[in-house]
């Protein structure tokens, strides 16, 4: 590796767990990966991961996300911070992870992007959980411009708010605040 900005990050965050990063070169190919994200790419080690794409790697509706942020963050040169998003865990089910993305190099000729995230810890039993909080977060991204009620948000996951607010207590790990869910767009 020979940008010494990713050898930095890579060194810095090779071996913490619960905490997958990796870096992308602006072609959608990784150059960098940790443990913990090769783990979740179902492959032994980091040099498994370097030189292939998310859909070498992830189930297609995975990928596809993945790449979609890439393309944004490329076309906009915004970073994306904090998104809830679904990823694969080292057994093959699925959790939730709070991802932050950004651009390397210079502005106007970046070279990379370098991408966090973080596992939210959820208990074994939140399958079923992840399903019903991902059609609310789907619909609340889908209506992002606009003020969203809970109970829509509810009703898009076929729940009421009661059970929405149970549902993403046990999908996430942790309550909502109050009857706020934030989406990022």
């Amino acid at each position: 590796m020979s940008d010494p900005t990713i050898s930095a990050l890579d060194d810095l965050l090779t071996d913490v767990p619960h905490v997958m990063f990796c870096v992308k070169d602006t072609d959608g190919r990784y150059v960098a990966v940790n443990q913990a994200f090769a783990d979740r790419a179902g492959k032994a080690g980091p040099r498994d991961v370097v030189g292939t794409r998310a859909t070498d790697l992830f189930p297609a509706e995975l990928a596809n996300s993945y790449e979609q942020q890439d393309a944004r963050i490329l076309a906009t040169g915004q970073p994306l911070r904090n998104e809830l998003e679904l990823i694969l865990r080292p057994d093959g089910s699925v959790g939730w992870y709070v991802t932050s993305k950004t651009l390397l190099g210079p502005a106007n000729a970046p070279t990379a992007i370098a991408s966090v995230s973080v596992a939210l810890r959820a208990p074994a039993d939140a399958g079923g959980a992840n399903a019903k909080v991902a059609a609310a977060v789907a619909y609340g991204r889908a209506h992002s411009t606009e003020p969203v009620p809970v109970a829509d948000l509810a009703a898009a996951a076929e729940l009421s708010v009661p059970q929405l607010e149970r549902a993403v207590k046990r999908a996430l790990g942790a309550p909502p605040c109050g009857n706020l869910i934030i989406f990022h767009g």
